[in-house]
């Protein structure tokens, strides 16, 4: 074994030095990271005083009693987003909500799904003066009870716990599409002729530019304007759902076109968008948000009720396979809104069969048995699963 060399009195000051100067560089580095986060979070903190907020009082929120108690959906943000198509500033009511579309995030993956209402859903508002219920069009909730009001009847007939919203016009969507630099969308032919009508009228209402796009089917690049648009487009087939799926479009291109966008850029649209934004959101609740904005990922999206889209998918699904299949199997959270369930029976043709709620933390468990050899096959597994749990029916 060598002999360990004695550092004379020169090399060991030097050697200290070397370490201090080190650590030095390190603590610097440190204190350079922490002030840079500290001054983003008060840059962003001082352009949220540019929002119109609102504050909502939770105890005027209805939320069906089994929801409440249902730990299925613990763990996740649901938000309500609202476009009205107001010609001038006001968001807080007077107008109808053309889009509402709830959008849930997992709190713990950060997964986003969205799901449009469509606004002549025939839908309980509330009660009346007499305490009765009143029924009309879901978009004119907003319009007579503002937010509160159009939050109360989404919780009320489709058994969600929602307890915020945003509120946004065309300026804002314009606007927002225009700084990001425009957004790719792939049209048919007909869609292209329709989005340059729309045009016309929606460039006079945001007094933005537009150029008409060559009629032709493909991927076009669209501007504020031409976004915009593009999700009123609904004189096509499936009418006011493949609008409502336009619109969600637009929402996932603006989402993906922003994580992939410099500081300077996103801070131009807070500018710009944030005091054309209404919503209940806090500021602190707007920052931690922010803060995970680049790892949210819009994974799932559809519409309420499912009538013409969910209609559709179950056809292609046949037509792919040359199956034909009488029950719709609703597994995971979905499994537990009834009134959903109901009216995919019913708009569908086909029995629906829901549950159970717990669908991925069973999934794993079957898989772990089979490897283990508990059940002998799949089948065996899907029939311990249907007697373990409370399965619903719905038929029509």
């Amino acid at each position: 074994m060598a002999k360990k060399k004695n550092l004379t009195d020169r090399q060991k000051r030097v050697r200290r030095r070397r370490r201090r100067n080190t650590l030095s560089r390190v603590m610097f580095a440190l204190e350079i990271i922490v002030l840079v986060v500290l001054m983003g979070g008060l840059f962003v903190y001082a352009k949220l005083g540019k929002l119109n907020h609102e504050t909502i009082n939770e105890e005027e929120l209805d939320v069906n009693e089994s929801v409440t108690e249902n730990q299925v959906m613990k763990g996740y943000t649901t938000i309500a987003l609202v476009g009205i198509d107001s010609r001038d500033d006001k968001l807080k009511s007077d107008w109808n909500s053309d889009t509402m579309i709830i959008a849930s995030i997992n709190n713990d993956t950060k997964k986003v799904k969205l799901v449009s209402v469509y606004r002549d859903t025939y839908l309980c508002l509330g009660e009346d003066e007499d305490e009765n219920n009143s029924y009309g069009l879901a978009n004119s909730a907003y319009c007579t009870g503002g937010a509160k009001k159009m939050i109360n009847m989404l919780n009320k007939n489709l058994d969600m716990n929602i307890s915020d919203f945003v509120t946004v016009n065309f300026q804002a969507v314009a606007e927002t599409v225009e700084l990001l630099g425009g957004i790719d969308v792939e049209m048919k032919k007909e869609e292209v002729v329709h989005l340059n009508n729309y045009c016309v009228e929606t460039s006079e209402v945001t007094g933005m530019d537009y150029t008409p796009l060559e009629e032709i089917e493909g991927v076009h690049h669209l501007n504020g304007v031409q976004a915009v648009a593009y999700a009123r487009i609904r004189k096509t087939s499936g009418n006011d759902f493949r609008r409502a799926a336009r619109q969600r479009e637009v929402i996932y291109r603006i989402v993906e076109k922003a994580k992939n966008s410099s500081i300077a850029t996103l801070n131009t649209v807070l500018d710009k968008i944030f005091p054309m934004i209404y919503t209940s959101l806090t500021e602190k609740e707007i920052l931690s948000m922010g803060m995970d904005m680049l790892s949210y990922d819009i994974e799932d999206q559809t519409g309420f009720p499912f009538d013409h889209l969910y209609g559709d998918t179950v056809k292609e699904i046949e037509e792919i396979t040359g199956n034909t299949y009488d029950t719709i199997y609703v597994v995971g959270g979905g499994s537990n809104a009834g009134y959903l369930n109901e009216l995919t029976a019913k708009y569908t043709g086909k029995k629906v069969s829901a549950g159970p709620g717990e669908a991925t933390a069973i999934g794993n468990v079957i898989v772990q048995l089979l490897h283990d050899g508990v059940f002998r096959d799949l089948a065996e597994a899907r029939v311990c699963v249907r007697d373990s749990f409370d399965i619903k029916e719905y038929e029509f």
